[in-house]
């Protein structure tokens, strides 16, 4: 029996899937990327990129606190991965301000 690959990102998708009544393919569409690549990123086996945060926001219409959480999932799924502090997005991923994350 295959067990389910799970991460905070990929748990936030679920359920805002399961509220918005789509599925992975609907969502990966109203992304535009294709279903393997949210796939991938959701189990952890890429990282997600942080400009994911805003284009998710936006997309779901999220609220502020949504936001907030969307963005703590993201940085939760990618802690192992090694960012440059100088790089624009990440200098752009600060401004959500994640508690634990904006050190």
């Amino acid at each position: 029996m295959r067990r389910k690959i799970t991460t905070p990102f990929r748990e936030f998708n679920e359920k805002l899937r399961e509220s918005c009544g789509i599925n992975l393919k609907e969502m990966a569409k109203k992304l535009n990327i294709t279903d393997s690549f949210l796939c991938t990123i959701e189990k952890g086996v890429k990282p997600v990129p942080i400009e994911y945060i805003d284009k998710i926001s936006q997309e779901f219409s999220l609220t502020k606190v949504e936001t907030k959480i969307l963005a703590r999932s993201v940085f939760e799924t990618n802690r192992y991965v090694i960012i440059d502090a100088n790089d624009e997005l990440w200098q752009k991923a600060l401004k959500y301000k994640v508690d634990g994350y904006d050190k």
